[in-house]
């Protein structure tokens, strides 16, 4: 029988030394990332800010021996903002992992450069068009500057996506809070003389936010990641107080709102525990 031979040339071939030249090819070697469990870091990035405002005003007539009184009022769209800035802050989060599917919360903080300022005016004309008072003498009706700024900006974020051994891609969204400061210098009139006024105030809004990221690992336990978040902060009054003041008969108030939304691009590095 030939097949006992046969097997004695396999088993000498399976021990025999492996000849010289012989070349080992790379094997692609896994770095072992897993993306649960927690997580801190830091980012930079850019902002930018949008103020859409309206300036209201409120005008009474007040009443005499002969004519009754009366009270009218009028809007206008604007004063409008935009503007562009730096920002730079931590995060800290936990992720949760389920095969590919990757699911977490996270918090960050981020200080900004937003600030910026704008001349904004209504003329004579077009307030008592509306039926409601205006300054004619020294400047042309309601003329002002007003100024805003972003002073920081938090988000707490829900996240879920798609996790391979080296990239996440995610999409996120959660609550947004900002503290914000404005400030506006108008003309105002008491018993015909014109001066005038700064009013100020700070407030923290809370909004929303939503957004998408992608994450890569560059070590077991560093990562980087590019995101981009969309923050709508609503809407916030602003008690101008006194425009127009004659004694005893007319009384008229301004104030304004304005919307402000945010748009951030920012880099992170993130380490895993």
């Amino acid at each position: 029988m030939r097949l006992p031979y046969i097997a004695a040339i396999a088993a000498a071939c399976l021990v025999s030394p492996r000849p010289a030249d012989a070349v080992d090819l790379p094997v692609p070697e896994s770095i072992g990332t897993t993306w649960s469990g927690p997580y801190i870091g830091g980012h930079i990035g850019g902002l930018a800010a949008r103020f859409e405002g309206e300036t209201s005003f409120t005008a009474e007539t007040l009443p005499t021996d002969a004519t009754p009184g009366l009270v009218n009022s009028a809007s206008f769209d604007g004063a409008n903002l935009r503007d562009e800035g730096l920002l730079a802050g931590v995060q800290a989060g936990y992720n949760f992992q389920n095969r590919r599917l990757v699911f977490g919360v996270e918090g960050d903080f981020s200080w900004t450069g937003i600030r910026d300022s704008t001349d904004f005016s209504i003329s004579a004309a077009e307030l008592t068009a509306t039926g409601v008072g205006a300054i004619v003498e020294t400047v042309d009706g309601f003329v002002s500057e007003q100024e805003h700024e972003v002073d920081w900006l938090a988000t707490f974020r829900g996240r879920v996506g798609l996790g391979t051994e080296r990239v996440l891609v995610y999409a996120t969204g959660g609550l947004a809070i900002a503290e914000t400061t404005s400030e506006t210098t108008f003309f105002a009139s008491f018993d015909g003389n014109v001066v005038a006024i700064s009013e100020s105030d700070s407030d923290t809004r809370i909004g929303w936010t939503l957004g998408a990221g992608v994450e890569g690992a560059v070590t077991r336990d560093i990562s980087a990641r590019l995101e981009y978040l969309f923050a709508d902060l609503g809407t916030e009054d602003h008690d101008l107080g006194t425009y127009i003041d004659i004694t005893d008969a007319f009384h008229q108030d301004a104030a304004s709102e304005d919307e402000l939304t945010l748009q951030l691009l920012r880099f992170g590095l993130n380490y895993r525990f």
